[in-house]
């Protein structure tokens, strides 16, 4: 088990470095992320999550975003959870104009309930969300309605454990796409594809931290193609509600 565990977390950190240092020859754009989740069970088939966070783009005049969003979630099956949201927000651009945005979502994720135990993987899943977006632009007092789908593919790997409990060590992952179904919204810096890679620690049944590395395609202009590579730095802080 300790063998096992030390390899799936020597090719976590080989399979980070190979990608950091690629995308170190395209790109000069680094983000950081913060974000907090609180959960809350409600009866026995349905989950509330609130997220609050902060982004920033690491560099002079960098835009900046704050947001928050709130997630109801309806898990009626162990493979299957249906989920309704609504996100406000708010984005400070120096070398453009502010903005505000809400966003609301629904998304499907199917599961595969199981732990595969020679490769420490649990649980994979597919996940596709629609979100229909309203975008409000201060400075001229323009607004754009969009809708965009997500297609997310991911899992987790346990390296110490075969349940997430307390005291466990896990590799969470996935690819994302993003499709805009309407067009293109007028912003700065919009995201096409995604792989995300990251590493997390249950402190106990309320508490667990998470570190992610986000590698993607996307823009940093309007008059950009999605040719640009962002190097993204989160983390994440999840607290379990009784």
């Amino acid at each position: 088990m300790i063998i096992k565990s030390k390899r799936v977390l020597l090719l976590f950190i080989f399979i980070l470095l190979s990608i950091t240092s690629a995308h170190k020859l395209f790109s000069q754009d680094y983000q950081g992320w913060i974000d907090g989740y609180i959960y809350k069970n409600i009866g026995n088939s349905f989950i509330n999550e609130v997220n609050i966070g902060y982004n920033k783009l690491l560099e002079k005049d960098g835009w900046s975003d704050l947001y928050i969003c709130n997630t109801l979630s309806f898990n009626p099956f162990s493979w299957y959870v249906a989920e309704g949201s609504a996100e406000f927000h708010y984005s400070v651009d120096p070398q453009s104009q502010n903005m505000t945005e809400v966003r609301v979502y629904i998304g499907q994720e199917f599961s595969w309930p199981r732990f595969f135990e020679k490769i420490h993987l649990l649980s994979p899943y597919t996940y596709f969300r629609v979100e229909q977006r309203f975008l409000n632009y201060l400075e001229d007092g323009s607004t754009e309605e969009k809708t965009r789908l997500r297609m997310r593919l991911g899992g987790r790997f346990l390296i110490n454990n075969t349940t997430i409990s307390s005291g466990t060590y896990y590799i969470p992952f996935y690819v994302e796409n993003f499709i805009n179904l309407n067009g293109e919204a007028t912003e700065r810096f919009s995201s096409r594809n995604r792989l995300v890679l990251g590493f997390g620690y249950v402190f106990n049944y309320r508490w667990r931290g998470e570190f992610y590395y986000y590698g993607q395609r996307s823009r940093n202009t309007v008059e950009d193609s999605f040719v640009k590579s962002d190097n993204i730095f989160q983390i994440r802080l999840k607290c379990y509600l009784k």
